[in-house]
């Protein structure tokens, strides 16, 4: 309450409308004539009412030492207020009703008006849509900055939130940078473009265009940040240039866009050839990663099948191409390796260039087998000699009709030898063996020998020295390093069987 000096003291007070409205005051005309403002107690409390308004409002204890400049309790008090303190109010409803009340040693305004600001903190999380009643003054719908009804879940009741009163149409809106850019991302521009700006970050400022509910963020030329999902949702998260959208992309000016996108947990990469501003892009995936870590090329999912390049997470690399070569290796300026294979960090191999020559180092030809059993048998070990039965190879997921299986060798001289084997296939379901047919090894001999040897097999799984230098259908193939051992030894040699 206020004291109205026209009223309280009559005839003792000067008329200055346009200064005092509510009068003010007049000294007397001569001392002691009584025509003069009374110096009174109902004036001074008046005086000392509104001091400690601010005070308590502002939550200051006077301390008992008179006000001066720079050190004023009650600047700072109206300081604290017009910062915020004044705006606060508390939250007395319930879901979807936000009632506000003045907070303890606060005051509220008694009438709505344009511009009326207010802060709260919701005490529930709404599940519809949400009305306001400020201080009793009536229930009136709680909006968006736009205009729409705010998001289910959009309230949070560990956030402050900024509303302001329109009188046309006679609500209030959430109006807060929050509250504009959470609610935009949330609830989106509703389905047409829009080029309203917003909120400016960039040279460009802010640009909400909207397809389909996409709420864009634009950063400075045409770079675009948008989300396309509803609150709470994991997916579509887009960093785009040029092109604006989401289930449906548009040019924000004449050329080509891209767009990379985060969507749960995978990665992906769009582009659009050039266009002219406003039309519909034609927004390719070109690239993508998923949520095991493989990274695609050319193809939305793992399969060989498809025409396109998958570096695995675990190392694996598969290249397909349509109707041509899938890896072109080209060395530059000089000779030397085009590829080296490598196990345990050791270079085991290479395919090198020379000229017009192309070497496979070092080359042994080998290929898959069987035994009848379809087994495997540790008794097989490396470079014994090995030859084919007549029986094929069987897998169940492929065609063959080439590749038999094999024994052990067990005639002396044997037409039918096969190779020497090397080991067991592990790397899949089936017990295949790696049998060696031609190029640098190593096979078990029984007896010494001298390079340039001939062999044939021994009919105990291990060769022998052949009886003369002619190459016959029989030759396993020929020693490369002598061995005096009469004994079981493992030679170098090459072999002639494949």
């Amino acid at each position: 309450m206020a004291i109205n000096p026209t009223t309280e003291f009559v005839g003792k007070i000067a008329s200055d409308p346009t200064n005092y409205p509510y009068g003010k005051a007049k000294n007397v005309t001569t001392p002691g004539d009584g025509t003069g403002t009374p110096w009174i107690a109902s004036l001074l409390n008046d005086i000392f009412g509104f001091q400690q308004a601010l005070l308590k409002a502002a939550g200051i204890i006077p301390s008992g030492t008179p006000d001066k400049f720079g050190a004023s309790e009650y600047m700072q008090s109206v300081i604290a207020l017009a910062s915020g303190r004044a705006m606060r109010y508390d939250d007395t409803g319930a879901v979807n009703a936000v009632v506000l009340t003045a907070r303890t040693n606060q005051q509220s305004v008694s009438n709505l008006f344009d511009g009326l600001t207010v802060q709260f903190i919701p005490v529930i999380t709404n599940t519809g849509a949400v009305t306001l009643d400020y201080n009793a003054t009536g229930v009136l719908n709680l909006k968006n900055v736009q205009g729409d009804d705010i998001d289910v879940g959009f309230l949070d009741p560990t956030l402050i939130y900024t509303s302001v009163y329109h009188s046309t149409p006679g609500e209030w809106r959430l109006s807060t940078l929050m509250d504009v850019w959470s609610d935009v991302i949330r609830s989106g521009f509703g389905g047409s473009v829009n080029t309203t700006p917003m909120v400016r970050i960039g040279s460009q400022g802010f640009n909400p265009y909207s397809v389909g509910g996409v709420a864009t963020l634009q950063l400075g030329g045409n770079g675009i940040l948008s989300s396309d999902d509803s609150v709470g949702s994991s997916n579509h998260v887009n960093l785009s240039q040029n092109l604006t959208g989401g289930s449906i992309w548009y040019h924000l000016s004449t050329g080509a866009g891209s767009v990379y996108r985060q969507d749960s947990g995978r990665h992906i990469w769009f582009t659009s050839p050039s266009k002219s501003a406003g039309s519909s892009a034609t927004a390719t995936e070109i690239m993508r990663t998923d949520t095991n870590g493989n990274l695609l090329m050319g193809k939305t999912s793992i399969n060989a099948a498809v025409a396109g390049v998958e570096l695995g997470g675990d190392g694996r690399s598969i290249f397909s191409r349509n109707v041509a070569t899938p890896i072109y290796v080209n060395r530059i300026t000089s000779d030397g390796n085009l590829i080296e294979l490598a196990q345990d960090n050791t270079i085991e191999g290479s395919i090198s260039v020379s000229g017009t020559i192309v070497s496979y180092n070092s080359f042994c030809g080998g290929h898959w087998s069987q035994l009848t059993t379809n087994t495997t048998d540790e008794t097989f070990t490396k470079g014994m000699v090995v030859e084919t039965i007549d029986e094929m190879c069987e897998w169940a997921d492929e065609d063959n009709d080439q590749l038999v299986r094999f024994k052990k060798s067990d005639t002396v001289g044997s037409k039918r030898v096969y190779g020497i084997f090397s080991n067991w296939d592990m790397d899949d379901d089936y017990d295949d063996a790696i049998i060696h047919a031609i190029g640098a090894t190593q096979i078990l001999i029984t007896g010494s020998c001298e390079g340039g040897d001939l062999l044939e097999s021994n009919g105990d799984g291990t060769a022998r020295v052949q009886a003369d230098d002619l190459i016959r259908s029989s030759t396993i193939g020929k020693v490369t390093m002598g061995d005096s051992d009469v004994s079981v030894t493992l030679v170098p040699c090459v072999l002639y069987c494949g």
